[in-house]
């Protein structure tokens, strides 16, 4: 019984090989390589590109999220310096 299951179960990864397989050739053919990836830093062989791309987006996160922050703590230490006088 385990060995008709095993049997079954290794047909099954066969054809799913098979059919992954006729999907890389059919996406050779359109012409959808492995290198049709964008034009990043992050995708470079080079450690030290991808460690600054990754420091420059982490930068760029950073000012989106806390500009708005600070504007927000700014303008609330005006109103409240402004109510003192």
């Amino acid at each position: 019984m385990a060995d008709f299951q095993t049997d079954r179960e290794l047909a099954e990864l066969h054809q799913r090989v098979a059919d992954l397989e006729a999907q890389i050739g059919i996406a050779d053919q359109l012409g959808m390589h492995r290198d049709a990836l964008p034009d990043s830093m992050l995708f470079s062989d080079s450690f030290l590109k991808r460690a600054f791309a990754v420091l420059g987006h982490y930068f760029v996160a950073s000012l989106i999220i806390m500009v708005p922050v600070y504007v927000f703590l700014f303008l609330i230490m005006a109103l409240v310096g402004v109510a003192a006088f």
